[in-house]
């Protein structure tokens, strides 16, 4: 609820809470956090035609609004894409995928970590390319000593998806540290 107040969650990602968030969908949401905190920086009528082609599997439609917003995280530097150049925008997001979108989208909004950050004991079953953002989003907490993303016990889960409403409830702690 308070998520939706702040104007983070789309209406058509206010569902399904219990689904695994695609990787569109978990970008989604973090451009709708950096616009709700920084519109200027994701403008409506923003130009995404420079983004159409970063991906060789994902082409935006024109009068899709919310692809222009997956489009926008890439012309953010909020994501990168897979080795082969594809987006795979459809497959759920992992965990370790959510945490670098995070510690991307923490960058762009200037949260710096502000705790310890936890120690898990499958980190190195992680990527190594998630490696240091699993840390880093671990050492972000909000206010009320919330982590930005934690684990479950001592694991982080690195491969698991994450759900949509894990996804908004993580959105919103990024919107706690940021603003």
């Amino acid at each position: 609820m308070a998520a939706r107040s702040a104007g983070l969650v789309p209406d058509a990602l206010n569902q399904r809470f219990q689904a695994p968030a695609t990787r569109r969908e978990f970008c989604i949401l973090a451009v709708q956090l950096i616009s709700a905190l920084h519109p200027e920086l994701v403008p409506e009528t923003q130009d995404t035609s420079a983004y159409q082609a970063t991906f060789w599997d994902y082409e935006m439609t024109g009068s899709d609004a919310l692809a222009k917003r997956a489009d926008a995280a890439a012309g953010l530097g909020i994501i990168a894409g897979r080795s082969d150049g594809s987006f795979d925008p459809f497959a759920p997001v992992t965990r370790q995928d959510a945490a670098v979108i995070l510690v991307n989208t923490a960058k762009l909004l200037g949260a710096e970590s502000n705790t310890e950050a936890a120690r898990f004991a499958d980190l190195m079953a992680a990527s190594e390319y998630a490696q240091s953002a699993i840390q880093t989003v671990s050492s972000l907490q909000t206010s009320s000593g919330e982590r930005l993303m934690g684990g479950s016990g001592d694991k982080f889960l690195p491969t698991q998806p994450y759900t949509i409403e894990q996804a908004i409830s993580t959105m919103y702690r990024l919107y706690s540290i940021a603003s």
